[in-house]
Formats: structure tokens, C-alpha cells, sequence
């Protein structure tokens, strides 16, 4: 009735409101629609196996394993119309603990989404180093199909045993273009009482660098480029390796250089490279993660971290850092 009496004008700007929130809500809510249909495709359920064992291959059993998932809402319009929406989730991230049977195994198979992660494994006396070895994807399906009952995913901790006084640093470095090919003495301990020691150093470093290039104008060159990088290991060897933790070095193996490079035809070719070494100089064992970036305009950087090193003579390399040895660096 009240519609009714209003003058012709407004009813007619009435309707037309009506008919334009009507057609803007449509294409809302078809957005919606489009929206779960896309995260329904996105997710993918998840049926995932892992086994938990130390390093000398013994099955961990109780572990608490932090599993985490992120996954789109396939319910976008029953949020948004129940909770409002500012307070509607439309995606978000899913944790599930579970736990390492007898086998040291564990399994989560009733979660849906599109990425995944073993976040943390957990137990008493043990360490767990977190990496990106852990992360799961759908666009990588493959992670989700290798980690079955018959192949599980492994996760290696670590059974802390007696730790050790031990040296820990770190190297940086940079060669420019100029100081190609030339040799780098480094020293990774100074000891006070052997002054011959600072001279021989611990490894001898050279690299080399093509970079791009310029052409005739002076223009960089869009090319991919040669590079390496050799070190060589002073009164002892160098071995490079794959271990999660460098908490043990090989009796053997070590051999006088280690040759890191890339040649600009590779099938997969790179700009920069990490890789783990044990390396045993002047008698002492010792381990450290490198990594080289070999940028476009010639330079070279060779980062050497988390040096430990063992002065007493044993492959004993598990880290305290209460009983870390200080030495003054020259």
C-alpha cells in the first residue's frame, strides 16, 4: 500500500534500484559459485605416509608430528551468509598432530588442500632440522604420490649423544673480475701457540666468473654464462655430501679438491649452488655448509656458514653452544 502511494517517479527509481542490487548480487553471488568451484579443483585430498627414524636407521616410535595443511574454503556463500563477510574464512591453514607407531611410521589421510607441510617433529633427546625438503604441493603432485604406506616420506632425526668443545664461524667472500683464478688463503682457526698454522691456512680458494658480457655497443649480453669455483684442502681432503646433519664426518673419503661449477649449456643451468662438506684439515675433522652466487655482472661469492670444527682430533662434530672454544681471529 505504501509503495502504491508514492509519486510515479520514485517507483520507478524504487524498481530500478531493485533490478540493479537484484543483477549486482547475481554476479556476486555467481562470483561465489566460480570462487568454491575453483577451490573444490585447487584441493586435493591428502593421504599422506612418513616414517621417523635417527641416523644410524632405527625407528624413532612416539615422535609428535606437526602436520599442517592449507586449503581454499569450498563453502564460500554458507560462510559468508552464517558469519558476515568480514568474518567469512576463505582459506587458511589446517594443523593435525599425530604420532610415530612402532615402525616409526605416521599417516594423515582424511584432509583436503592444496599444499601441505611437516611442520615439526618432536621427542625428547632428539633433534629435527626443519627444511624445504618437507613442503608438499599440488603443483607438484608428485610429493603427495611418493609419500605412500609401501613408500613412505623420511624424516631423519637426530639422537643426541655426548656433544663436543668445538670451533663454529663463518667465511665470506667475494671475487671480482679482476681477481679471477687468483688464490685465496683461509684460514678457519688462528691457534695462538702455532704461528707456522695462519700461514698454510685450511683451504685455497679460486673462481672464476665469465659473467654476461657486452656487445660491440656495450650492451649486456643476454647469454647464459660459465662459472666455477675450486677449493682445496690443506694438509687433508674434502667431501662433499647429502647427510641432513654434519654432526658425524666419515673416517674416509676425502679427496685434495672440490670442484663446484657450471657450464652454460647445462640442461638446468644455475646462478647459484649449495652444497655440505665434511672436511678434515691439520688433523681435525670438520663440517660446513657453502653456498656460491655467481651474479651476471662477473662477481662470485663464496659464502662458507656454520663452520664446526673438532680440535681434538675426533669425527665427533655434535654442537653445544655452551661449550663453543673462543679464539681471537687475526
Amino acid at each position: 500500500m505504501l509503495v502504491t502511494n508514492l509519486p510515479k517517479y520514485r517507483l520507478f527509481g524504487l524498481v530500478i534500484c531493485l533490478v540493479l542490487v537484484t543483477v549486482q548480487g547475481c554476479h556476486y553471488m555467481g562470483g561465489l559459485r566460480e570462487a568454491e568451484l575453483e577451490a573444490r579443483e585447487s584441493n586435493v585430498e591428502i593421504k599422506f605416509h612418513g616414517k621417523v627414524f635417527d641416523q644410524n636407521g632405527q625407528a624413532v616410535q612416539g615422535a609428535k608430528v606437526t602436520f599442517e595443511v592449507f586449503s581454499k574454503s569450498e563453502h564460500l556463500i554458507s560462510q559468508l551468509l552464517l558469519k558476515g563477510i568480514k568474518n567469512a574464512k576463505i582459506s587458511g591453514n589446517t594443523t593435525r598432530e599425530v604420532y610415530t607407531g612402532e615402525y616409526g611410521l605416521f599417516s594423515v589421510t582424511d584432509l583436503r588442500g592444496e599444499s601441505a607441510k611437516v611442520r615439526d617433529i618432536e621427542k625428547e633427546g632428539y633433534l629435527f632440522k626443519r627444511g624445504k625438503n618437507y613442503y608438499y604441493t599440488r603443483s607438484k603432485a608428485e610429493t603427495y604420490k611418493q609419500a605412500t604406506p609401501s613408500e613412505p616420506a623420511e624424516f631423519v632425526l637426530w639422537k643426541q649423544g655426548e656433544t663436543q668443545a668445538l670451533l663454529n664461524r663463518e667465511v665470506n667472500m667475494r671475487f671480482k673480475p679482476d681477481e679471477h683464478k687468483k688464490p685465496r688463503l683461509i684460514r678457519l682457526i688462528d691457534f695462538p701457540d702455532n704461528p707456522g698454522y695462519a700461514e698454510q691456512g685450511d683451504f685455497r680458494i679460486t673462481a672464476y666468473n665469465q659473467g654476461r658480457g657486452l656487445d660491440e655497443n656495450n650492451h649486456v649480453l643476454r647469454r647464459k654464462y660459465d662459472w666455477w669455483v675450486n677449493i682445496e684442502a690443506v694438509n687433508g681432503g674434502l667431501l662433499e655430501t647429502n647427510d641432513v646433519w654434519l654432526y658425524e664426518a666419515p673416517e674416509s673419503g676425502y679427496q685434495k679438491t672440490l670442484t663446484i661449477e657450471e657450464h652454460h649449456d647445462a640442461p638446468e643451468w644455475r646462478v647459484s649452488d649449495d652444497i655440505k662438506i665434511y672436511f678434515k684439515t691439520h688433523g681435525n675433522y670438520g663440517s660446513a655448509e657453502l653456498k656460491i652466487i655467481a651474479n651476471s655482472g662477473g662477481n662470485i661469492g663464496v659464502y662458507i656458514d656454520n663452520v664446526l670444527i673438532n680440535p681434538g682430533g675426533s669425527r665427533n662434530l655434535e654442537y653445544d653452544k655452551a661449550k663453543k672454544i673462543k679464539i681471537k681471529y687475526q
